[in-house]
């Protein structure tokens, strides 16, 4: 069996930090995509979108954004505590996919218990 095919359910995406799906430094007027879009337009396209936000415009924001510019694409958009959520999101990853995970909270919002959940779920 080659190594392709041990990921037969694709590419999941998990984004525990998603914030509202574009990014804008502070001062400026300009914005661009932020993870969570650059990933749903990415040439090798992922099966399953797994993202969360704690604040709620922002996770709404994002779902949004994401049906504009894919609307085909399976998203889960998660809105509270990622912390609090990952088992909630670690069921949701496709069995036999290759799963990328996204951690880039802008302060130390992130225990260790998450990234243990997340490990131990072969992600």
């Amino acid at each position: 069996m080659g190594e392709s095919s041990k990921w037969t359910a694709g590419l999941t995406y998990v984004d525990l930090f998603c914030g509202p799906g574009v990014c804008q430094i502070r001062g400026e007027d300009h914005r661009f995509p932020g993870s969570p879009l650059i990933v749903a337009t990415a040439a090798k396209p992922f099966s399953r979108l797994l993202l969360c936000d704690k604040d709620k415009a922002n996770a709404s924001a994002c779902e949004t954004r994401l049906r504009r510019c894919a609307p085909d694409l399976d998203t889960r958009v998660f809105c509270g505590d990622s912390n609090e959520l990952v088992q909630d999101i670690v069921a949701e990853i496709i069995p036999r996919s290759l799963t990328l995970a996204f951690i880039d909270p802008t302060g130390l919002h992130v225990e260790f218990e998450t990234i243990r959940v997340l490990a131990s779920q072969g992600v």
